[in-house]
């Protein structure tokens, strides 16, 4: 810290492989954090060190942290694969503290029966630890569109294949809106549709990803996207009609203006003339254009 200006010092390791002892969660974090080299893990006595030895030299590096002001994460993905031992050993390094402050952050990242596996009665200890407990939804019709075309943005720029409106309500209705399995079945697409030349991904070609993903249609989406489909028809049929009034109101104006001002014509009955319509003069000279000045 200098006056007013402060530098934070952070370290996040992450830990992908959830497949780890407990000895083996420690070390990767040591390595992580630069405690350890990965020479000293394969040959020196952090091979051999035991989970006390870890637990303690992972402690000094964390109190080492306190003079300039740093703060550590450790993040595991895939935690819902994690062996009750590791996650046990997770409670125990949630306690290393200071009597102002927490040492450690952890942050556990899976899939939804991570929740199932610390509301049993076996981890209530590392359950009441826990400081936030939060799920990502499923994405909506429109986030899965939204989604994949940022992916797609991301991945070719402003130019390349698409899907169309058919494709991504496919997508939505077999994926249910969980992105894992979004990114699974637009990538088995977009190879099929790469072999058959295709700019557009077509509804029929999600179909046949999915069915060869053995993936089923969720039928809470499905009944979502009837009802969605059903209003859109309404609307698209909303605005034909209105369109179609329109036009033929512009006719009904129109000609009866027309026929008024044409001479050998009877006059239009005052029913039929649409307020406040007024007669047309009649050209200069008298004469007609050749279309308006034949008969009907």
């Amino acid at each position: 810290s200098d006056g007013n200006v402060s530098i934070i010092y952070w370290q996040a390791p992450s830990i992908l492989n959830p497949f780890l002892s407990v000895e083996d969660l420690l070390r990767e974090a040591l390595l992580d954090f630069g405690v350890l080299s990965r020479e000293a893990v394969r040959s020196g006595r952090a091979a051999s060190a035991s989970t006390h030895e870890l637990v303690s030299a992972l402690h000094d590096f964390l109190l080492s942290l306190i003079p300039i002001k740093g703060s550590a994460v450790l993040i595991i993905d895939e935690a819902q694969h994690l062996s009750s031992e590791v996650l046990e050993q997770i409670r125990v390094l949630s306690n290393l503290e200071t009597n102002e402050s927490k040492l450690l952050q952890i942050i556990l990242v899976g899939q939804l029966n991570l929740l199932d596996s610390l509301e049993s009665s076996s981890m209530r200890q590392l359950s009441q630890r826990v400081s936030i407990k939060t799920s990502l939804r499923p994405l909506s019709r429109e986030e899965v569109e939204a989604y994949v075309n940022h992916r797609l943005w991301i991945a070719r720029g402003s130019e390349g294949v698409k899907f169309d409106a058919e494709a991504f309500d496919c997508v939505h209705l077999y994926s249910g809106g969980v992105p894992r399995v979004i990114n699974l079945l637009c990538d088995r697409s977009l190879m099929a549709g790469a072999a058959e030349r295709l700019q557009e991904i077509p509804a029929s070609i999600i179909r046949k990803a999915a069915e060869r993903l053995h993936l089923e249609e969720v039928p809470a989406i499905r009944a979502v996207l009837s009802s969605s489909r059903s209003s859109r028809r309404r609307k698209q049929a909303g605005a034909a009609a209105l369109a179609v009034l329109f036009g033929v109101a512009g006719f009904l104006i129109l000609v009866p203006s027309v026929w008024i001002s044409t001479p050998d014509r009877p006059p239009v009955p005052p029913k039929l003339i649409a307020e406040p319509v007024r007669a047309l003069p009649p050209p200069p000279g008298g004469l007609l254009p050749p279309l308006l000045s034949q008969g009907p």
